[in-house]
This record gives structure tokens, C-alpha cells and sequence, in this order.
């Protein structure tokens, strides 16, 4: 759990690193208007703080049993060989990977003080642009990881790479109405139409 705590808040450093390098190109190109604030504002420690705090709760303890037990329950339905990887890693990503975004937009939406309509209207939001990139990635590390990796260094293996998921994750749930997301969204359910004003019943 304190390799969690870590990797996660460093993480989110990395975050606050490549949003601010970002801000600075998006400046200089006249897209936004400099700001003196932001220009000499650090790092966020509460922010880097809950994202530690994430690591600690969910990912050190949840991951650790869910690798645990994820040799068991596979092995119940397939024998050993590829078959046997493959069933892990869809498990893998298609049960733990969905359910730790939730968690992570979930909790860092409370966290850092939003409401419970505005999280939950952010999760629907990201969910599936989220969950792109991660299945766009993960199957890749974790076949290789099945495949070559003693059992009860998965989660190892996993917060090595964390430690790229946990700066991706914080860096795109505080990137707003970004212009991807919007597109990712589009192409699953259909170009977003704001409602039309409405007029009384006569």
C-alpha cells in the first residue's frame, strides 16, 4: 500500500508538471492569456495529497486481493496455457479497469469539493474517454505480465505502470470539456444536442 500511496502521488506531480508545460505552449500560441498566478503557483500538495490517499485506500488493498484471487477464479473455467492469460486479462479489464476509474473520478470529484450531481455528471462524462485509453494500453502490459510474471508480483508490475496511469488519469479528469473527450463521446452515442427552449401549454 505505501508503494501505491507513492507512485500515486507522484503521479499526480507529473500531472501538475505536464498540465502547467502545456498551459505555457497553449500561451505562447495566444490560445490563453498568461497568468502571473499560475506562472508562480507550485505544486498542489493537497491535490498530490489525495491522489497519495487513493493509492493508499483502493489501489493498494483492492488490487492486492483482486491479483490474489484473480489466478483462482480463472483457473476454475479454463485450464493453463493462453486461453488461461487471455481470461485474465479480460477479467482484468473489463472488470477491475472499469471500476477503478469509477472510483478515481468518483473520489477525487468529492475530494477536491464538488458536488454529488457535478461528480456524477463528470463520471458520465469521462467514463468512456477514460476507459478508451486504458483499454488502448493495459491489455498490452498485462498479457505481458500473465505471460512471464510470477503471480505475486502482478501488482508490482502494475504500480510500476501506475505510475504512467496515475499521471494520464489526474491529468485528464482536470482537462475539462476537452475537445477528445467530446469526440470520443460523439462516436459512441451521437453528436450532443442541447435541448430547445420551451414554451408554456396554452
Amino acid at each position: 500500500m505505501v508503494t501505491s500511496t507513492v507512485l500515486w502521488g507522484v503521479g499526480d506531480a507529473g500531472a501538475q508538471n505536464v498540465e502547467r508545460l502545456q498551459r505555457q505552449a497553449d500561451q505562447k500560441k495566444g490560445l490563453i492569456h498568461a497568468s502571473k498566478e499560475h506562472d508562480e503557483r507550485g505544486l498542489d500538495y493537497k491535490r498530490m495529497a489525495l491522489a497519495g490517499l487513493f493509492g493508499f485506500a483502493f489501489v493498494g488493498p483492492i488490487g492486492h486481493f483482486w491479483y490474489l484471487y484473480l489466478d483462482k477464479l480463472a483457473i476454475r473455467y479454463v485450464p493453463a496455457g493462453w486461453k488461461f492469460i487471455a481470461t485474465k486479462v479480460s477479467a482484468d479489464c473489463l472488470g477491475f479497469a472499469p471500476l477503478h476509474l469509477v472510483g478515481y473520478l468518483t473520489y477525487m470529484g468529492l475530494a477536491e469539493g464538488e458536488s454529488w450531481p457535478v461528480v456524477k455528471e463528470n463520471v458520465k462524462k469521462d467514463f468512456l474517454p477514460g476507459l478508451a485509453v486504458d483499454l488502448s494500453v493495459w491489455p498490452v502490459i498485462q498479457s505481458a505480465n500473465f505471460a512471464f510474471t510470477p503471480q505475486r508480483h502482478h501488482l508490482m508490475v502494475v504500480n510500476l505502470f501506475s505510475l504512467l496511469d496515475s499521471t494520464f488519469l489526474s491529468w485528464f479528469m482536470h482537462q475539462g470539456e476537452a475537445d477528445w473527450k467530446r469526440k470520443v463521446n460523439e462516436f459512441v452515442f451521437g453528436p450532443y444536442r442541447h435541448p430547445g427552449p420551451t414554451t408554456p401549454d396554452d
